[in-house]
Order: structure tokens, then C-alpha cells, then sequence
């Protein structure tokens, strides 16, 4: 408790996880002094509406783009024949295929984060 009172939280679901971690067990500085350093360290400044619309957008351009990529690599590693008429080239599509997923996973994290801090 930091006083007994209430008061508006500055930071955003990380820095707020991070403290109630560093509350829980105590660091190298020793105990209550340092969570107390810790708990007055300011803030990350939160962004702008028109920043975190602005990463919205991007994120769900990258999403469209990752998705578009996997729909043409899933129909050339649809065709039966590919592994069998030129192995090397099938193993590339598995590669970008691979490639393709990591990136749409990486935008959709950035789009929910974006998302919820526009709030």
C-alpha cells in the first residue's frame, strides 16, 4: 500500500505488472527501501490518441499483408505435385510459410496492444 490511499495509476498494464512483481520478492538493493525507489520512478508517458490509431492502422496493414502472403503460399504448397516436381521449392514455401505466421503473430500482438491502450 502506498499510503492508504487511492490514487490514478499513471503507466500502462506493463510497468504495472513489472511493479507488482518487484513488490513481490525483494532485489539486490535490499527490501523496503528499494520497492519504495521503485514504486516513485516515473512513468513511461502514455501515447497519443492519433500515435496509437496510427499503430493500429499499421499493424492491421502488416496483418492484411502476412494474410495475403499465407493464402498464396497455402495454394502453391496446396498443389500435390510440388514436393514431388521440385523438392527445393516446397521447402522454401514451408520456410516462408513459417516466416509468413511469425509476422501476422507479431502484428496481431502489436495491434492488441495498440488496440487496448487506445482503450
Amino acid at each position: 500500500m502506498h499510503a492508504a490511499r487511492a490514487r490514478p495509476y499513471e503507466g500502462d498494464l506493463d510497468d504495472y505488472r513489472k511493479l507488482v512483481l518487484e513488490a513481490d520478492r525483494p532485489n539486490e538493493r535490499g527490501g523496503k527501501a528499494a520497492k519504495l525507489e521503485a514504486s516513485n520512478e516515473a512513468p513511461k508517458p502514455r501515447a497519443s490518441a492519433y500515435t496509437l490509431k496510427q499503430r493500429v492502422n499499421a499493424a492491421e496493414s502488416e496483418m492484411e499483408q502476412a494474410q495475403h502472403a499465407l493464402a498464396r503460399i497455402d495454394a502453391a504448397l496446396a498443389d500435390p505435385a510440388l514436393f514431388a516436381r521440385d523438392p527445393a521449392r516446397g521447402a522454401s514455401l514451408s520456410r516462408e510459410r513459417s516466416d509468413a505466421v511469425s509476422a501476422l503473430e507479431r502484428a496481431e500482438a502489436a495491434w492488441i496492444e495498440a488496440s487496448e491502450a487506445l482503450g
